[in-house]
């Protein structure tokens, strides 16, 4: 992997799927294990680098499908070990113990269009109870396939928290704690 910024490293991950006696159900698990990587951060007037060390990123997930409707969740947990020196002083940092989840369902109303629900949390165990803390994301949604190649989708996102790392540069007056989000999109493929 080789990122913009100078990251590179090799990640290596495998994945376990097991479609169980119960028609329509599979079951998994899948972990990634990340190499050690450092970049180097320029933060404001302040340079320095941030270090992190091998880690494992494992997840749990399952799905049904019957019929016309469709249910699946995930569980996914990562806690890097993080180091940060900036200005040559070592930058105390608050823990990062994420803990991911999503759980979803879809229903065809007809043979073109679909209609559905997801709710996504992120919690990072590792810091104080604040809206920094987590980010908690409800979605309507409707997807119309026009053809196999082919698909219209729209999305009305909830959002609540600021866990997700927005990017602060992108949002000069700060992070709202609550968030609409529309979005649209065609799909293609071949």
């Amino acid at each position: 992997m080789a990122l913009p910024n100078g990251l590179s490293g090799t990640n290596i991950g495998a994945a376990l799927h097991w479609r169980t006696p119960l028609f329509g159900l599979m079951v998994g698990a899948s972990d990634l294990k990340k190499q050690n990587w450092s970049s180097e951060l320029t933060i404001g007037l302040a340079k320095g680098s941030m270090n992190v060390q091998a880690f494992n990123e494992w997840a749990v997930f399952g799905i049904y499908e019957k019929d016309k409707i469709m249910v699946a969740s995930e569980y996914n947990r990562l806690n890097p070990p993080i180091s940060m020196k900036l200005n040559g002083s070592a930058v105390p940092l608050a823990g990062v113990d994420n803990r991911q989840w999503y759980g979803m369902a879809s229903y065809k109303l007809t043979g073109k269009l679909t209609a559905g629900i997801y709710d996504i949390q992120q919690i990072n165990h590792g810091v104080p109870l604040s809206p920094e803390r987590f980010s908690k994301d409800w979605v309507v949604s409707g997807r119309y396939d026009f053809n196999q190649y082919l698909c219209a989708k729209g999305e009305e996102h909830f959002i609540s928290g600021t866990e997700s790392l927005y990017d602060t540069h992108m949002n000069p007056n700060g992070l709202k704690l609550t968030t609409k989000l529309t979005i649209l999109k065609i799909g293609v493929s071949f």
